[in-house]
């Protein structure tokens, strides 16, 4: 579990040059972790961050353990938020400084803090091998006067079923009778690999453009 070395020392690294160098700073270097450790999951299929049978030891440190662990401990921040993260560090520090730990020791001390069952969270993101990735579709139903969203998971395996733990945002922009709006959606209903939400009471739509869902920074 090298990863509570490493990739604490990575996301502090980020943390540190937001507070010297600005947000841009932090929200660039976020970006350039995310592509490094998804690079990093196609060059080692089937390894992830926490893993029990890696029969090749000079794999240990990848950018897995620095990256994509740095970018777990930002979305954990997200899922608790921020001052309740912080309180969970500082706990953390406290109890284990000098010591060794285990994921278990630092999951115990976030779910404590912030009263929230997190297994799910830490199995999901430090022992599945692949990120989800996500494609989107729409069509408009001129009939009916709804549009219908669908998203599709993607990624090698089994789906991610987080049913309502992890809140993904969707930003679209729609020309609705000549007039743009944007507009943001909460899906929080994950149960396999291909769901869709419908957006009621629209007489015309173009879509104009869709961000995709990512943690809250």
């Amino acid at each position: 579990e090298v990863y509570l070395s490493e990739g604490f020392a990575t996301y502090f690294a980020l943390l540190y040059a937001e507070h010297y160098q600005g947000r841009d700073a932090f929200v660039a270097g976020l970006k350039s972790a995310r592509t490094r450790a998804l690079a990093t999951e196609k060059s080692l299929p089937g390894i992830a961050i926490v893993h029990d049978n890696l029969s090749d030891m000079s794999k240990v440190l990848n950018q897995l353990v620095y990256q994509k662990a740095g970018w777990v401990l930002h979305m954990l921040r997200g899922v608790v938020g921020t001052d309740t993260f912080w309180q969970g560090i500082r706990e953390y520090y406290r109890r284990h400084r000098d010591s060794n730990v285990t994921t278990d020791d630092l999951r115990t001390v976030m779910e404590q803090v912030s009263h929230k069952d997190l297994r799910w969270f830490f199995d999901q993101w430090l022992k599945r091998p692949t990120s989800p990735s996500l494609d989107g579709s729409w069509s408009y139903d001129a009939a009916a006067k709804q549009i219908r969203i669908t998203i599709a998971q993607t990624q090698d395996g089994e789906p991610v079923d987080v049913i309502s733990r992890l809140a993904l945002s969707l930003h679209i922009d729609l020309i609705i009778v000549g007039h743009r709006r944007s507009k943001k959606f909460a899906l929080r209903w994950w149960r396999g690999s291909v769901d869709s939400m419908l957006i009621e009471r629209v007489r015309c739509a173009i879509l104009i453009a869709g961000e995709a869902p990512r943690p809250a920074s």
